[in-house]
């Protein structure tokens, strides 16, 4: 048996399409034989206009399979049929005017309502780019001045439900194709409060008064970090005049400021923890000058928590860190019992080798057990008779201990 010859047909131009199975059947036994003598090797598509009601096209799919010459015993198999394109949706502004083209846009003011309400290429209105909402000709959007809007204001106030004219709107300083009223951009992009810069405030001070965070802007140049969570973490944002202010605060408001501060950022940030106790410590040493122990220093949080237990979140922050705290403080006990010891021994070496004064002005401020380092406070006027010409002392001094001796800075 031959093998079938398998073709498309091309009805694209064809004025009166067949309406069913039937219909596709009688059209091709009217075109089949005009295909009787050729050579489909050579002519693997054909055109031609078919009785005045439009022109058809056979394309041959596999010529490998073609006879020389087309004849009676030839098998064909239709295997696909190219049709006019059918427009479901049209435009609505093209139809008012008599004329048929695809709509592939819905009015975001009247195509909600009515899914037929659809707009061309040609009639869509689209601002700065913003596909997601086009506009039919009626429907066009307009500033609050009464001019013909130009581009959707992308603010946190807006939110690209607004449309503007050029005159009210400002370019994203890194982006041309997103725009801002002037509310939205003032709020996007804040001016500093330093006076005389023009760069933008996008951090704002943290720093609590009365319940509330200063939130004075300020650009990254003019802003502080106070590094209460250490060196791997962002610290609190300070503005310069309460960065200023710092180190005039009372105890109790210093650790408000750290309490108030994370509890407010942890609305955003649940995994932040506040820093132990033993950071708090040298917080007041850099801030300060004031070296406190970690028993002083929980008993000074726990009393301003209670004293601003009205704050939202601040109770349950520090109930949170509550059993780490106090394991700190058993902690420290342990290490300055171990200090304590060495420090005596650090002082009977100084008293044995003459070195009274030494022995009776210096005080012990910390041991450390894990640097095997124990921290001493020596007064300035004794700090280079303690440490020696080319701290022969010193050196001494740690060797028949057995520690570093470190110097507190306060």
């Amino acid at each position: 048996m031959t093998p079938e010859v398998l073709v498309m047909l091309d009805l694209r131009a064809f004025r009166e399409p067949p309406a069913g199975p039937d219909g596709y059947r009688v059209l091709w036994s009217e075109l089949e034989p005009r295909l009787t003598g050729l050579d489909l090797r050579r002519q693997d598509r054909l055109e031609w206009d078919h009785q005045g009601r439009g022109r058809v096209g056979v394309w041959v799919i596999n010529v490998d399979r073609c006879p020389e010459r087309v004849d009676a015993s030839t098998r064909f198999a239709v295997c696909g049929i190219m049709e006019p394109p059918k427009i479901a949706y049209r435009c609505a502004t093209c139809a008012g005017a008599g004329v048929t083209r695809y709509g592939p846009f819905i009015c975001g003011s009247c195509g909600s309502a009515d899914p037929a309400q659809r707009v061309c290429d040609e009639h869509a209105v689209i601002l700065n780019l913003n596909f997601q909402q086009v506009s039919c000709p009626r429907h066009v959007p307009s500033c609050s001045c009464g001019r013909t809007a130009t581009v959707w204001c992308a603010g946190p106030q807006c939110h690209l439900r607004k449309a503007w004219c050029d005159l009210h709107v400002r370019a994203h300083p890194g982006d041309p194709l997103t725009f801002y009223c002037g509310p939205c951009y003032t709020a996007r992009f804040p001016a500093c409060a330093t006076a005389g810069c023009a760069s933008t405030g996008s951090l704002q001070c943290e720093f609590t008064g009365d319940g509330h965070a200063c939130a004075r802007r300020a650009c990254p140049r003019h802003a502080y970090r106070w590094q209460v969570y250490g060196p791997h973490r962002r610290g609190l944002v300070l503005c310069a005049d309460h960065y200023r202010r710092l180190p005039t605060l009372p105890q109790d408001e210093l650790i408000y400021q750290i309490l108030a501060g994370t509890a407010r950022r942890r609305s955003t940030q649940r995994s932040l923890k506040l820093p132990r106790l033993t950071t708090v410590r040298h917080i007041f040493i850099n801030v300060r000058r004031e070296l406190l122990t970690i028993a002083v220093l929980l008993e000074l949080v726990e009393r301003t928590a209670a004293r601003h237990s009205g704050q939202p979140g601040l109770t349950e922050l520090v109930a949170e860190h509550r059993g780490n705290w106090r394991a700190d403080v058993d902690v420290e006990r342990e290490r300055d019992a171990q200090g304590l010891r060495h420090f005596a021994q650090l002082k009977q070496i100084l008293t044995d080798t003459g070195r009274h004064d030494l022995a009776a002005r210096i005080t012990f401020s910390e041991f450390k057990p894990h640097l095997k380092a124990i921290y001493v406070r020596v007064p300035g006027e004794l700090t280079a008779l303690f440490i020696g010409r080319q701290g022969a002392t010193i050196k001494e001094l740690q060797r028949r201990l057995g520690l570093d001796i470190k110097l507190e800075k306060l």
